[in-house]
């Protein structure tokens, strides 16, 4: 954005596009997360409910958000790394027995 379209812009909008951006690209994280777990319970790397809970509570345990900031020169780095939805044990139930209806 050149200077002009900048100062031709109110703060609230140039504030609430960067939030609007940033959550749209969260939710493409977020998405792509659940469906990245989707397909390894299809493929059948949890051998039960427990272990995939027990996975992904300690994957999201370990999940930290950095940010680094200067406010000099307006940088914002922000290293996004979502947390795995916790499926229900249904849901859970109801990929595997998919997998093993695609065997047949």
């Amino acid at each position: 954005m050149d200077k002009t379209a900048f100062d031709n812009m109110n703060l609230s909008e140039f504030i609430s596009s960067i939030i609007d951006n940033l959550s749209i690209e969260f939710n493409k994280a977020i998405v792509k997360r659940l469906l990245s777990d989707i397909i390894e319970i299809y493929k059948g790397h949890y051998l039960n409910y427990e272990t995939y809970k027990d996975f992904i509570l300690n994957e999201n345990s370990s999940i930290d958000y950095s940010f680094n900031y200067s406010k000099y020169d307006f940088k914002l780095d922000c290293v996004y790394i979502p947390k795995h939805i916790l499926l229900e044990e249904f849901a859970f139930n109801y990929i595997v027995g998919l997998s093993k209806r695609g065997d047949e």
